[in-house]
């Protein structure tokens, strides 16, 4: 089942795949052309689609639920209207949910259930793709949301979808994350990577046992003391703190990590045997302060594009620690825009951006 939010409408559509419900929203269906790709924005963890409200507003979510006072209402007016984006909560994750049949999702996997899910809700909204011809789409991701949009823009194979472009947000290649954990302060910092990915029910019944809320609440408490930026990150901390009570919320991220710790890490292995790099322009986005400071960007993303003329970095300091879209949403939507308009060459509506407080 796909729930996506179209112009204020809910629009029920069925998958194939049993226990599947794939929530999202899609804005601007009829701006879609040849020359107008889809942005697919796709968040992380432990979050869920809320993490784009200071980027983006999604049409068909209400302001109650997306917007925390005026001031909030004011600010999502960063992003220029007219750009068509579809922003899906990750099978498992927020309100999607996934029946866990197996140990282990890939990012491949769930990438492509993501993108099925939105060549369903298209449906009559594309001509290009009733013409047979495959949509341009553009791949925004963060955290999680951006190790999906890698492996998806390495593989470009799907029957529908063009991925013309990507920006990634704070991350490096999973194998050499996993790879700068033989350092033990790395793998202190990313304990949950170690942690989620345990044999199950190991780490399933350790949060169950803490209780699920106060395992997120403890969790982001250890990330945000270090973020000078974290006003907004803190006001939303609470609507992801409800989704990891539900056991198949964990269970779904669970089987995400040991993903990420077998299947994703020995396709990236192969990748780079093979020669198997980024072919479309790519924007890393990341916080200097932090993982910027524990890894060169250019020297690591250089050796997973074809051409280092696809790369372009952005790094953001000023305190920000990690959830980009939520510490500082100016940056994050200046980069991605004027990236979309000098490098994409789209044609990004003029807007008149709103700075936050």
């Amino acid at each position: 089942m796909v729930d996506i939010e179209v112009q204020d409408e809910a629009v029920p559509l069925n998958l194939k795949t049993p226990g599947l419900f794939v929530h999202g929203a899609l804005s601007y269906p009829n701006s879609i052309s040849k020359e107008m790709p889809i942005l697919v924005m796709i968040h992380g963890f432990p979050e869920s689609s809320e993490m784009w409200k200071y980027v983006y507003l999604p049409t068909g979510f209400s302001l109650p639920q997306f917007c925390n006072n005026k001031r909030d209402q004011q600010v999502l007016d960063r992003f220029p209207p007219g750009i068509p984006v579809y922003v899906p909560d990750i099978p498992g994750y927020g309100r999607s949910t996934l029946k866990v049949t197996k140990d282990a999702y890939s990012k491949r996997e769930v990438g492509n259930v993501i993108l099925d899910a939105l060549k369903q809700v298209l449906g009559d909204y594309s001509v290009i793709l009733s013409e047979g011809i495959r949509q341009k789409i553009v791949l925004v991701g963060h955290d999680r949301g951006a190790r999906i949009s890698h492996r998806l823009a390495v593989d470009n194979s799907h029957p529908h979808f063009e991925i013309i472009g990507t920006a990634l947000l704070d991350i490096i290649p999973t194998l050499v994350q996993f790879r700068a954990f033989a350092n033990p302060l790395q793998a202190t910092i990313y304990y949950h990577w170690s942690f989620l990915a345990a044999p199950k029910p190991i780490p399933e019944d350790t949060i169950d046992a803490m209780g699920g809320e106060n395992w997120i609440e403890k969790t982001f408490g250890l990330w945000m003391y270090m973020s000078e930026a974290r006003k907004r990150l803190e006001a939303n901390v609470p609507i992801y703190k409800k989704y990891f009570n539900n056991r198949a919320t964990v269970e779904a991220v669970c089987a995400d990590y040991r993903g990420g710790a077998t299947m994703d890490f020995t396709e990236q292995v192969k990748d780079q045997d093979e020669g198997r790099k980024l072919k479309v322009p790519t924007l890393v986005i990341y916080a200097e302060d932090c993982i910027g400071s524990r890894f060169d960007f250019w020297d690591v993303w250089k050796e997973w594009v074809e051409d280092e003329k696809l790369l372009q970095l952005r790094s953001i300091g000023n305190g920000v620690v990690h959830f980009l879209p939520e510490e500082d949403p100016d940056t994050v939507t200046e980069s991605i825009l004027g990236w979309l308009r000098d490098v994409l060459k789209i044609r990004v509506p003029e807007c008149a951006c709103l700075k936050s407080q």
